[in-house]
């Protein structure tokens, strides 16, 4: 595996003058002309002009020479401090970070671009806030921190959508799609490709919705269901050709080309993909060489001209680790191990393949990942290696069930049930086999639709048939009518011969119609059943994708401040350190640990929460001291009322104990003691107490703080209205802490109710049901 990842880095090392190439194609091998106009008017600027003449220089200059950007900006820099202009000094830091992105120095650009935060966040300038996080997506794309581009271009999204920018919203959109794509999570995708395409057709940017159209194509055809794709492929190709867009067609031919290789339609397929493969090479188009190249070798790869999907599976590699699609050169090197395992060269199939699974891993590329590991799956198959094609099966399967990679499972099930079967474990190959038709049923309805519709009309033509047949047999008969008289014996049989043909043939006839008709309320049956079946996996698939985006829209919510802090203020410190006075380092790090603290306090309320409400976990009922629970729970909160000198009083018999889920009774009182401590001024006091009542427990907390108006006490405990309330000492809060009480309470038979009166306090009443447990 070594020898084979250090043969693609000297594929990398040998092209990489191919990718300045590739960027002076992009943008002019000549200079524009502004570059000359700027550097003539630098020759007699000074002050203000000279720093914004030089940024607009290296804006010029970021991508045909990024070095020359550098120095650029540099100078800029160092001439916005000395004057002491904030705006420039934040522009200064912006382009340099660019700049380092460009050199691919990722390191500090991710420095730069986090300085140049601070200080445009510091002048409330939310459309650069707004370009910095875009480029900060960018850096931690390139570098391999797919998570946190996808927070980053979020961010920006969310700053570019108010401030009405709706074109940089749509490339935010369609940069987060391009990267849940790559991770395989292909939902997540076609949702962002799908606001990036509504937005660019709102604006009427015909290239971008070109550009959209085809992602949506991808996203479709990796999901299986290739009627959508080819209506979104064909839109792309059709504006793409309309602004003869040569890139465009070249991807949007290759796409086509797909399309048709899925139809068995060889000779279409390899046209596009050949046609595609010249006009990338006349362009010098680095991906156009790199998908006309991967295509091909999966053509080649599939009609077993084995040594030629080598052949291009190479060359795919090649210029893919050029443009750094790091997935797609998994997929690739998937296809080159494929290759040398139908050639019986296992041992390299084996290198290549552990090679292609540390790539598809290093680009966080789910698909890549389940696609290699069914291939290895094939080869260790074909090796009679079961235990081995089952482990590498079971994996591939597991990620293919997740993401709902539809051509994956049908595959996967389906080699499941070869290997079961050579094993000898006849009733689990069955097993695995009725699988796998029922997956090939459920994305084919569509198609058995079809099929239907054609096999009906083939029964109204031979019914046509047979009606022509019994016209012919009528005028037979009145032709032996007419000679009767003349051989009347002989026609007389042959009458008889007719008319028992006759009858023959019409029992025949409607035997076979009664047949076929069964046949077709047979068929009609199963329509309706598996329809049904699809219907109730859409509702199940419905409440799990709501619930899904509950979870989603809370850590959205509360997990994107405290990290955003962690992120910037950490990296200022690893970079800048020498730099910050020692209240500078105090302050940062009061805040790391302050942002530190809410993420703990909002991740133990999300594991206790989501324990419950996504893996349906039993209520683990027992015998619990509320005095000792409460005193526990408490001892947790004393720091923080003791820094506003908030007395916690107890009143509760030391005997009284209930029956009840210790973790969801601890998330309860932890959550109010924290609630009513954040709402109450200094010098107050919370009171608790508890008390028994007609079978029901009745825990009251008690603060004298701001209280609570009546509009917020009707949403309060609505997962829709989250909204999280600074404290009275401007505490973060995490937002979802009454949510879960709420949802709690009711899981344990119980309520929650509340009174409270703005400036005068609030009054927390929970009663659960009491055990007795004598």
């Amino acid at each position: 595996m070594n020898n084979y990842t250090n043969w693609i880095r000297l594929i990398y090392m040998k092209k990489i003058s191919m990718l300045v190439g590739m960027l002076l194609f992009y943008t002019g091998s000549i200079i524009p002309e502004p570059v000359d106009s700027l550097k003539q008017l630098l020759k007699s600027s000074t002050g203000e002009k000279r720093i914004n003449f030089l940024l607009e220089l290296g804006e010029h200059l970021i991508l045909t020479d990024p070095q020359e950007a550098l120095t650029a900006a540099a100078e800029a820099l160092e001439l916005a401090k000395q004057a002491q202009l904030p705006s420039l000094v934040a522009s200064s830091f912006q382009l340099i970070g660019k700049a380092y992105y460009r050199l691919k120095d990722y390191s500090n650009s991710k420095s730069y671009l986090l300085q140049a935060h601070a200080l445009f966040t510091e002048q409330k300038d939310t459309a650069k806030i707004a370009s910095v996080y875009d480029n900060l997506g960018d850096t931690y794309e390139k570098s391999g921190g797919i998570d946190s581009a996808i927070i980053f271009f979020d961010q920006a999204r969310e700053l570019f959508e108010k401030i009405g920018n709706k074109k940089e919203e749509a490339m935010a959109y369609s940069s987060m799609g391009l990267l849940y794509w790559r991770r395989g999570q292909n939902l997540r995708a076609l949702e962002y490709h799908f606001k990036a395409y509504q937005l660019r057709k709102e604006l009427n940017l015909e290239l971008s919705i070109a550009m959209s159209a085809n992602n949506l194509g991808v996203v479709y055809w990796r999901l299986g269901n290739y009627q959508r794709a080819l209506e979104y492929y064909t839109e792309s190709l059709s504006i793409r050709e309309r602004h003869n867009d040569r890139k465009g067609i070249i991807v949007a031919n290759n796409n086509m080309g797909l399309i048709y290789f899925k139809l068995n339609d060889l000779e279409k397929a390899l046209e596009l993909f050949e046609s595609s493969l010249r006009e990338s090479e006349q362009l010098d188009y680095t991906f156009g060489k790199a998908y006309s190249h991967h295509v091909l070798g999966h053509f080649y790869l599939k009609t077993k001209d084995y040594q030629k999907s080598i052949s291009h599976s190479l060359k795919a590699v090649q210029f893919y680790y050029e443009v750094n699609e790091l997935n797609s050169v998994a997929l690739s090197m998937g296809f080159l191990g494929e290759a040398y395992a139908g050639l019986k060269d296992y041992n390299k199939a084996k290198e290549i393949f552990n090679a292609a699974l540390d790539t598809a891993e290093k680009a966080n590329d789910i698909f890549s990942l389940a696609a290699v590991l069914q291939k290895f799956a094939g080869m260790y198959y074909d090796q009679n290696d079961l235990a081995g094609a089952r482990k590498s099966l079971d994996q591939c399967l597991a990620l293919a069930y997740r993401e709902n990679f539809i051509d994956l499972i049908i595959d996967g099930e389906l080699l499941y049930s070869q290997i079961e079967k050579r094993g000898g474990n006849f009733k689990k190959a069955l097993e695995y086999y009725e699988k796998y038709m029922q997956t090939l049923n459920y994305s084919r309805l569509e198609q058995l639709s079809s099929n239907i519709s054609d096999w009906e009309l083939k029964y109204s033509t031979q019914q046509k048939e047979y009606e022509n047949i019994l016209l012919r047999q009528e005028n037979r008969i009145k032709e032996a009518e007419i000679a009767k008289e003349k051989l009347f014996r002989n026609w007389l049989a042959v009458l008889l011969l007719i008319t028992l043909l006759s009858l023959f043939g019409f029992i025949r006839y409607y035997t076979y119609k009664r047949k076929t008709a069964k046949q077709i309320v047979k068929q009609k049956e199963e329509l309706e059943r598996l329809n049904k079946i699809l219907e109730d996996a859409n509702v199940v698939l419905e409440e799990d994708i709501k619930a899904k985006d509950r979870l989603f829209s809370i850590i959205a919510h509360d997990l994107r401040s405290p990290f955003h802090f962690l992120l910037n203020y950490s990296s200022i410190l690893i970079s800048d350190i020498d730099n910050l006075t020692q209240q500078d380092i105090v302050e940062y790090s009061r805040i790391i640990n302050k942002s530190s603290e809410i993420l703990l306090e909002l991740t133990q309320n999300l594991l206790n929460w989501s324990k419950f409400q996504f893996t349906n976990a039993a209520i683990n009922r027992e015998e619990i001291n509320l005095a000792e629970m409460f005193n526990s729970v408490i001892d947790l909160h004393r720091e923080s009322a003791g820094k506003k000198e908030i007395k916690l009083i107890l009143n509760i018999e030391n005997d009284l104990k209930l029956t009840s889920d210790k973790e969801m009774l601890q998330a309860i009182l932890r959550n109010l003691i924290s609630n009513a401590i954040k709402f109450s001024h200094e010098v107050g006091e919370i009171n608790f107490s508890a008390s028994l009542d007609n079978g029901m427990i009745t825990i009251l907390v008690i603060d004298n703080g701001i209280g609570i108006d009546q509009d917020r006490l009707e949403t309060i405990f609505s997962l829709e209205h989250i909204k999280s309330t600074p404290g009275t000492n401007s505490e973060k809060g995490t937002g979802i802490g009454l949510v879960i009480c709420n949802d709690f309470v009711k899981r344990l038979g119980g309520t929650i109710n509340i009174e409270s009166e703005l400036g005068k306090g609030t009054t927390f009443m929970v009663s659960l049901p009491w055990t007795n447990s004598d």
